[in-house]
């Protein structure tokens, strides 16, 4: 499920009243409208409050529908009610319980505003920095800067009326800001039925509402803060609001903690399928099998083969050919071209019975890419599909470059391996088909028909030893020595098999959890 929407049903649910039960026993948030309504005519009446002759006052008739009266008019029926509200709820419009706040900024070119200044200045930066809630700013202001009324109170909603419409942000500080954003501030007669944290929730809620509905046809949509002043916010009684609250976060906190849990494990198949591979690589991913042809036997082979092909002048015959042996005192050695054999004391790990030690040239060819001259290549389907880097690399198999070129350097046959020489290093695909390679690759074929799969695997688990052996300042990259010279611990044909096999199985277990992952994100 989408974490994103889900935040979101919860934050509707909440101010439908379908969140938290409702507790008959509390007093009305109608009932406190009145009295507060009561309170404040005989305020003005003592002529201590001046009369807003836009004041505004929703009620539920007789007859179960909602009217409005404003100031001295006569009440108007309200047809159009986003939704049905509890018993006990009350409709009010934002600017009749809140002051609405919209932002200034004084001149940029008077650096006395900004220079020891003490109010802090709120910006789209902070909330980026901070999240929701604001605690500091990055900048300060000067109070002469700027009116004092500028001032947002701290428990007050700073919401985004320009740009990024309906952004939210909750200052717990006094803070001024710019025109991007209205504070939204509970009037202090109003502090008895509205909570802070509940009009927070609140105006979670509207950003789609704004952005349909009351955002301006400009460069960029625009809320004024007559617009927010006339949205209806349905209120619970301020004990129900504080439940809404507290059960807000809970689910939030809940939320939090399953894509912390869902990092972790996505973190976790990472991590198994790089131990699946190391497993493989040291022989202990699947068991041995004594009645298996050893892969001394698979070396002779790949000599026999390489042999014919030199005979018949297809490959150049390589002086420093290599051998690796184990002798009788149970160390290996390496023999190359015609020099004395020379004890190896830096191998990696042990190998199983019926493996070898083999350099990577003495099982695979290996192909370093040379670039055609730039005129050479099009993107017009002109010639040999051309590949100069990873750009088109997927997890396993190489996508297709719409890059082509006519004048055919070297070239990566069908189900050969590709790996990354530069920038960066040690990244491997499979090709299945015929492609051109620049310097930014290398074509690594296996000989004896051995499985493509297995390589892909086996030269995957190198990409970190590659990296150790890369040089270079404005971009690292190894040689076709680095390349050709990497110690391969190859195992017997039949247990290559089983090997690719059991990797298959078991990263296709990975695949499926990581797809359940990806549909709650």
């Amino acid at each position: 499920m989408n974490t994103k929407l889900l935040r979101q049903k919860i934050l509707d649910l909440a101010i439908r009243g379908k969140l938290v039960p409702q507790n008959s026993g509390e007093r009305s948030a109608s009932e406190l409208i009145t009295k507060i309504q009561a309170e404040r005519a005989e305020l003005i009446k003592q002529r201590k409050l001046k009369k807003d002759k836009n004041q505004s006052y929703i009620f539920k008739a007789d007859d179960g529908s909602y009217y409005e009266k404003i100031g001295n008019n006569e009440p108007v029926k309200l047809d159009d009610l986003p939704f049905e509200i509890p018993e006990g709820w009350v409709w009010c419009r934002l600017g009749n319980i809140c002051d609405i706040r919209n932002g200034a900024t004084p001149k940029r070119d008077n650096k006395s505003f900004w220079e020891n200044g003490t109010v802090p200045w709120f910006t789209i930066e902070d909330k980026h920095n901070q999240g929701i809630f604001i605690t500091k700013t990055k900048q300060h202001i000067t109070e002469i800067a700027l009116s004092k009324d500028r001032i947002v109170p701290e428990n007050s909603v700073l919401l985004c009326c320009t740009a990024s419409v309906g952004d939210v942000a909750f200052t717990k500080i006094p803070v001024t800001t710019n025109q991007q954003f209205n504070g939204i501030t509970v009037k202090d007669e109003f502090k008895k039925i509205l909570s802070p944290y509940y009009l927070l929730i609140y105006s979670l809620t509207l950003k789609q509402q704004l952005k349909a509905e009351l955002a301006t046809a400009t460069t960029f949509g625009f809320v004024s803060v007559s617009k927010i002043s006339l949205l209806l916010i349905p209120l619970s009684p301020l004990a129900e609001q504080k439940r809404i609250v507290a059960k807000v976060e809970e689910l939030f906190a809940l939320i939090d903690s399953l894509k912390e849990n869902k990092a972790d494990l996505q973190s976790l198949t990472k991590l198994a399928r790089q131990k699946i591979l190391d497993l493989a690589i040291r022989g202990k991913l699947v068991p041995q099998d004594s009645g298996d042809e050893p892969a001394s036997e698979l070396i002779t082979k790949i000599q026999a083969e390489r042999a014919e092909l030199i005979k018949q002048g297809k490959l150049k015959k390589d002086k420093n050919q290599s051998y690796i042996f184990k002798a009788d005192d149970g160390s290996y050695y390496e023999k190359a071209g015609n020099n004395e054999p020379v004890k190896l004391d830096d191998l990696p790990f042990e190998i199983p019975e019926g493996w070898v030690w083999c350099r990577l040239k003495e099982s695979c060819l290996v192909i370093m890419g040379q670039s055609p001259e730039g005129n050479f290549i099009n993107n017009r389907a002109l010639g040999m599909e051309f590949h100069q880097g990873k750009i088109c690399f997927s997890d396993k198999i190489l996508n297709k470059s719409d890059s082509y070129t006519s004048k055919i350097t070297k070239v990566a046959t069908k189900n050969s391996i590709l790996l990354c020489v530069r920038a960066p290093v040690g990244i491997a695909n499979i090709t299945d088909r015929e492609i051109c390679i620049g310097r930014g690759l290398c074509a690594i074929q296996p000989s004896c028909n051995m499985l493509i799969d297995f390589w892909f695997y086996w030269i995957s688990c190198q990409r970190e030893d590659f990296e150790k052996k890369a040089t270079g300042t404005t971009f690292k990259a190894i040689s076709v020595d680095n390349v050709a010279n990497q110690l391969i611990p190859l195992p017997p044909l039949a247990e290559q098999k089983r090997i690719v096999a059991k990797i298959n199985e078991l990263f296709a277990q990975i695949d499926t959890i990581e797809e359940s992952l990806k549909a709650e994100v």
